[in-house]
């Protein structure tokens, strides 16, 4: 729980700010709009917040914060631009002469006008539909150049059927949500936007609707109560055809999108979320991106029940996923990075813990789904993401709930694999110990090149070592020479004669590493006169 203090004027006593869930308060000394519920707490008036919008015009120092804030913005505007279309384009068809898509199933001919448009979406399994109604025509927000671009108002995630000979729009889910971007064409500002999306959630009439059409009522009336104009000359039984110009037309469509409203909404909470209190990403891997933790050690490579052959480095990468907070494996197409992940999830699965894939990429969790069922073809892996999966999800949990389990021996199991890792572990320790010499073998590589960069140019380093030792060596034993005493008779004889064997002993190291002797001779500046 959060707590903040707000003074009323005219009053002296502050009012207490409640925040039940941490994560959603705001940072400290931000500017901020609330919404909640005043109530009588151990005798204290207090304001229990369900929403909250922090004014973001403001830099963000904290780069946790700064991260979270910047994936927010793009997802919003990634959002928003997949939920727009142009004139023309081919990712949507527009509804006229018809009844609103989110009041009722809409059903077509297979002759219909549709047909390619139809043909295209069933080759396109798994690729989310979206039907709106009305479409809200403005300038394009990111351009700012004037272009025109429509977006739904309200929209519903649907899905694609047959029915007597007839292509049918069906609703998936709970019906018609607010498409937030929308208002962004309407020309208002991001805080007046904000509470009429905050007004929107908060309606009670749009919570306790039980279909899709009275949920879509619900929320036209929020937004009229909110300022919004012209939506009560809209007919959801009788479509007109959109027109190029700017406002809200009662015409609807039926269109491809990135997301839906629903998913990506709890995303921007999410982030939201983050935004607001950093330190939840304190201990995880953006705080070691972003240089706010340390990077754990690459662990050498130790025994875990895996499922696909493996070389040494993807075995060091299962470990690593198994003892680090993050671990990042990179390389080109066939290099086994998807038997790494095969190998992560057996490991974790063995250990009981639980195991989520994530992708932009559909395909590459595809692949690794259909790799992991056909090694444990008894496995249930739940392949979730979009609207076409669900069905595959419902049925997957169901068939998993009413099978008979396998029997299965846990206790022997793990006896096996202690026997096994038994055998393994002397392996794994030679490989160890082999992969710290390659370590220290590296370690003095780098000290060694270190060196040889410092050389004056012009030095060899491919000598022979034993020939410079000795050379090194009887320079040492010359140089050393200029310590001992000279007697006063013959004194200046004795010094040119070391200083000769000086000079021959330096100019034998210099030939050996192809120094100049000039060079060298500055060792003997200090005692040559």
């Amino acid at each position: 729980m959060a707590k903040a203090e707000l003074i009323l004027g005219g009053s002296d006593e502050p009012l207490s700010l409640v925040w039940w869930e941490p994560g959603r308060a705001p940072p400290d000394e931000s500017r901020v709009r609330i919404k909640g519920q005043v109530k009588e707490f151990n005798g204290e008036t207090q304001i229990h917040v369900n929403e909250t919008v922090v004014d973001r015009t403001t830099a963000v120092e904290n780069p946790l914060a700064a991260i979270a804030a910047f994936y927010l913005g793009c997802i919003e505007a990634e959002a928003a631009a997949s939920l727009r279309f142009k004139e023309g384009e081919k990712g949507h068809i527009e509804l006229h002469d018809t009844a609103s898509p989110l009041h009722e199933s809409l059903y077509f001919p297979k002759n219909s006008q549709y047909k390619q448009w139809f043909h295209a979406r069933e080759k396109n399994i798994g690729e989310p539909l979206i039907a709106g109604w009305p479409i809200i025509v403005g300038p394009d927000p990111d351009t700012g150049k004037g272009a025109l671009v429509s977006t739904p108002l309200l929209v519903a995630e649907v899905e694609l059927c047959e029915s007597n000979g007839k292509w049918c729009i069906q609703h998936l889910g709970v019906g018609a949500d607010l498409n937030p971007f929308a208002l962004d064409l309407l020309d208002l500002d991001r805080e007046t936007r904000d509470e009429i999306i905050v007004a929107v959630e908060s309606s009670v009439e749009v919570e306790e609707s039980n279909s899709s059409a009275a949920r879509s009522n619900a929320i036209l009336q929020a937004l009229q109560e909110e300022g919004i104009e012209g939506l009560d000359e809209l007919n959801p039984v009788a479509l007109s055809i959109l027109r190029n110009t700017k406002g809200i037309h009662n015409s609807g469509v039926v269109m491809t999108a990135a997301s839906t409203a629903g998913s990506v909404r709890s995303l921007i909470d999410d982030l939201e979320e983050l935004a607001n209190y950093p330190e939840l990403l304190s201990g995880g891997p953006a705080a070691v991106l972003l240089g706010k933790a340390p990077a754990s050690e690459v662990p050498l490579p130790a025994p875990h029940p895996t499922i696909a052959l493996s070389s040494l480095r993807q075995d060091q990468a299962v470990h690593s996923a198994m003892t680090n907070v993050f671990t990042v494996v990179t390389g080109p197409p066939g290099t086994g990075k998807s038997q790494v992940l095969l190998n992560v999830v057996s490991a974790a699965v063995a250990k009981g813990e639980t195991v989520l894939i994530a992708s932009k990429n559909n395909r590459a969790v595809d692949v690794v789904v259909d790799r992991l069922r056909s090694a444990s073809p008894n496995a249930f892996i739940v392949r979730a993401g979009s609207a076409g999966k669900r069905n595959e999800v419902a049925d997957y949990i169901t068939s998993a709930l009413a099978a008979n389990g396998r029997n299965v021996d846990s206790a022997d199991a793990h006896r096996i694999w202690a026997s096994v890792e038994k055998r393994l572990e002397k392996i794994y320790e030679d490989l160890r110990e082999r992969g710290q010499f390659e370590a220290e073998l590296k370690a003095q590589e780098n000290k060694l090149e270190t060196t040889i960069s410092r050389l004056p140019s012009g030095f060899r380093t491919d000598v022979v070592i034993t020939e410079l030792d000795e050379a090194l060596n009887d320079a040492h034993q010359s140089l050393n020479t200029f310590g001992k005493f000279l007697c006063f008779f013959g004194r200046k004889r004795r010094h040119r004669e070391r200083l000769e064997k000086a000079r021959l002993a330096l100019g034998r190291v210099g030939d050996i590493l192809g120094a100049d002797h000039a060079d060298l001779e500055e060792c003997l500046s200090s005692v040559a006169d």
